[in-house]
């Protein structure tokens, strides 16, 4: 069983405590800061510096070196497959 959920909007605890929150293409904490923005296959910073690339198999780091697998995340993480999904396990989870 994975340790959190993922409803597409809040990613949660398997105990159900919300720890982040997905809001049209930006990422927030729990406290709702934002922490980061989706562009298209990117993950960015707050301040919008590149930290990660999604091609829809493998995660990059900018370097382009590989940080993990879909299949990574979806063994941590139970939800729908995509950016947002990804973008949450690289803010909280990884």
């Amino acid at each position: 069983m994975a340790k959190y959920k993922f409803d597409g909007r809040f990613l949660k605890t398997s105990t159900g405590v919300q720890i982040g929150e997905f809001e049209r293409n930006s990422i927030k904490d729990e406290g709702g800061a934002k922490i980061g923005i989706l562009d298209g296959t990117m993950i960015k910073n707050a301040r919008g510096i590149r930290l990660a690339s999604f091609d829809g198999v493998l995660i990059r780091d900018p370097n382009g070196n590989q940080v993990g697998q879909m299949k990574d995340v979806a063994r941590t993480i139970d939800g729908t497959t995509g950016m947002p999904l990804i973008a949450m396990w690289w803010f909280f989870v990884r």
